[in-house]
């Protein structure tokens, strides 16, 4: 079930995934409906703390994180190699992502998605990145390095996630790029911080960014010269107050 809205009342009906054909019962339009309008916690509460919230109305408000996009790292858009590394949750490939949906709009974009399942998790992330917006880009499991270089030549923008998952080599990545890609991989890290897979990887790429856990980045490599660039991917849109809560939660699930 989710929760449908009308565009001309702002009436609600809760449905299937699918677009209700019903009328709306209040104005009586058919056909119209459609889902809420996700907002970031932060223009919920832009108002001020003062303001009092219906319980209602919060519960049914979709709470986003809100990606800020790379800028000021130069670089080819084609015939170019990203690598992305960090550990899990640090908005890696929800930032690799939203530099592909920055790109032209005429640009196929093609993710290969060995880490997250087809699920929340990934529709999630497909929606906050805004690449789940673009009607030229496809999501798959798998695929081979030949099928990749043909979209390569096509200029398309190539999402590996991650190396270790889908066991692509450094030739791999280069012939894709060579083809006229911009390919962006995602390297997931070991305990001692040090990146999964070869050396080589991080050698071949034209520019490497390193995430942390806070999703902070620094740029570690860069043959356009900007090395030592730093910037956050992204920041946590729930207020203080209801963060705080959170924490004390999971503090109180830890003592029992």
């Amino acid at each position: 079930m989710r929760l449908w809205r009308c565009p001309l009342c702002s009436a609600e009906l809760a449905a299937g995934v699918e677009r209700p054909r019903l009328s709306c019962p209040a104005c009586g339009a058919i056909g119209l409906w459609q889902p809420p309008v996700h907002r970031a916690a932060s223009d919920i509460f832009a108002s001020g703390a003062a303001t009092p919230w219906s319980a209602k109305a919060l519960a049914a408000e979709t709470w986003e994180d809100e990606v800020e996009p790379i800028t000021g790292l130069s670089y080819s858009s084609t015939s170019s190699f990203w690598i992305a590394v960090g550990p899990p949750g640090s908005a890696k490939t929800t930032t690799m992502a939203r530099v592909a949906a920055a790109q032209s709009p005429e640009r196929e974009v093609v993710l290969i998605s060995g880490e997250m399942r087809v699920g929340p998790a990934l529709t999630r992330m497909l929606r906050i990145s805004g690449l789940g917006q673009r009607d030229n880009a496809i999501v798959q499991r798998q695929s081979s390095a030949t099928t990749l270089v043909g979209h390569a030549a096509r200029s398309a923008v190539i999402i590996l996630d991650s190396l270790s998952c889908l066991q692509f080599t450094v030739s791999d990545c280069r012939a894709m790029a060579d083809a006229g890609a911009l390919v962006l991989a995602i390297s997931q890290v070991r305990k001692d911080g040090r990146a999964r897979g070869s050396n080589e990887f991080q050698h071949e790429a034209g520019i490497v960014v390193r995430f942390e856990s806070d999703r902070a980045w620094t740029c570690t490599k860069s043959r356009w010269g900007d090395e030592g660039k730093t910037g956050h991917a992204m920041r946590r849109a729930i207020p203080k107050a209801v963060d705080n809560v959170v924490q004390l939660a999971d503090v109180a699930e830890e003592a029992e």
